[in-house]
């Protein structure tokens, strides 16, 4: 998180007040000095109040979002500068905005949560990681839960592609990654010269690769249970619905939209850009 000390207003008179990122915050007085932007995800709070008036147990990033993890500071701060990190990849920034000002508030915590090296709950909306790959993979998985776009029948499709997306996020920032022997070569093939996915996922051609891919994740799950005995969870394993990869190309339409300027168009559900 950065905050910046805005020392002078318009007649260049020092003020000392703090600039957070969606609002000004004057220490003098312990108040933001305008209204909450999310104010509506919490009325019963003036929407001038810090944390919700529990500064000790809640942490108010950026005077927008009251984040009601159970962080320590020191994770927190973690948190905070991971994130930094992440946007740093225009598909990232996408999907975590479309989070951080959605009506659902989802709370981020530490440790694997069910297992493995991090989970989303979409019951509880809790957000559980213990390493930047993770975090990139479960808040991409609560924004595929955000969008209403999947059904329980696309389980395996949502796995594999919160695997795919993630695993290109941490490549594309030169960081360590696990590899993905089943994804037909999608994080080589789809990406631009950054190595960043780019709009050709929205590609026909994509799609059938995409399914592929799906079907050799199951697959893979399903013979390391059958040799070894490891019991994966039902939605690695479930059947391809060949529901395709939505969420993607929802991010990967607004992140172009975004970088191109446009407004629009949009199909009438005021939703995805057209192509």
């Amino acid at each position: 998180m950065t905050i910046y000390l805005y020392v002078y207003d318009m007649n260049k008179k020092e003020i000392g007040n703090y600039y957070y990122g969606a609002r000004y915050y004057d220490p003098k007085v312990s108040v933001w000095l305008s209204v909450d932007p999310l104010a509506h995800k919490y009325p019963s709070f003036s929407p001038y109040v810090f944390t919700g008036n529990n500064p000790i147990m809640l942490v108010d990033p950026d005077g927008r979002e009251i984040d009601l993890s159970k962080l320590t500071p020191q994770q927190r701060s973690s948190y905070n500068n991971n994130i930094k990190l992440l946007s740093q990849n225009k598909l990232f920034a996408t999907y975590y905005n479309r989070l951080v000002n959605s009506e659902t508030t989802y709370y981020i915590n530490s440790g694997s949560g069910s297992g493995g090296s991090g989970s989303f709950s979409p019951k509880t909306n809790d957000i559980h990681y213990v390493s930047l790959e993770a975090l990139a993979q479960e808040l991409f998985h609560a924004y595929q839960s955000d969008l209403s776009v999947y059904q329980n029948k696309d389980a395996s499709v949502r796995e594999a592609e919160g695997d795919i997306v993630s695993s290109n996020i941490i490549l594309s920032l030169d960081k360590i990654s696990s590899f993905n022997s089943w994804d037909e070569g999608i994080g080589f093939t789809y990406i631009d010269e950054e190595g960043n996915l780019d709009l050709s996922v929205l590609s026909e051609e994509f799609d059938v690769d995409f399914n592929i891919a799906v079907d050799n994740r199951i697959a893979l799950y399903q013979n390391r249970e059958n040799e070894y005995g490891a019991k994966a969870p039902e939605s690695y394993v479930q059947e391809n619905s060949g529901v395709g990869a939505l969420a993607l190309k929802k991010a990967m339409r607004e992140t172009n939209a975004t970088t191109s300027g446009l407004s629009g168009p949009r199909l009438s559900n005021g939703d995805y850009y057209l192509e």
